[in-house]
């Protein structure tokens, strides 16, 4: 998957990985998914009591970037000092990735910080399928 592309509980779930908390991606019959952790819903790309504490403890800054007719990235965010890259072949890098919003594009940039331009799909042991019978007569 591209780092540049996740968002939603996918992309909280990269966050979780980085951060190093157990995480699971909660999908139901419709499609919704959340990632949870032991603490409960996990949502650093969308809530900024979440996601700020990451930005202040990693230097991550934002701002605008020009939007285009082909995009809804309009903020970019990026590292205030270089770090390293995950290839080491690749010199350190501000990390800089855009978004639809200051958090999602913040939270693009952490993960691209450990993983590089390409995240390895979810493992199956981290996904949850859960059923729904909300038809079921009580």
């Amino acid at each position: 998957m591209n780092t540049a592309e996740l968002e939603g509980a996918v992309l909280n779930y990269w966050v979780a990985q980085v951060e190093q908390l157990l995480c699971k991606v909660h999908v139901n019959q419709f499609g919704v998914s959340v990632a949870r952790t032991n603490r409960g819903v996990y949502n650093p790309a969308g809530i900024p009591s979440e996601g700020h504490p990451l930005m202040e403890l990693y230097l991550i800054g934002v701002d605008t970037w020009q939007r285009d007719m082909f995009s809804d990235n309009i903020w970019a965010a990026s590292f205030s000092h270089p770090v390293p890259h995950p290839d080491t072949k690749r010199s350190p890098s501000h990390h800089r990735m855009r978004g639809p919003r200051p958090l999602v594009a913040a939270m693009r940039t952490l993960v691209s910080s450990k993983y590089g331009d390409q995240v390895p799909e979810i493992p199956k042991e981290d996904l949850v399928i859960e059923e729904l019978d909300i038809f079921r007569s009580r």
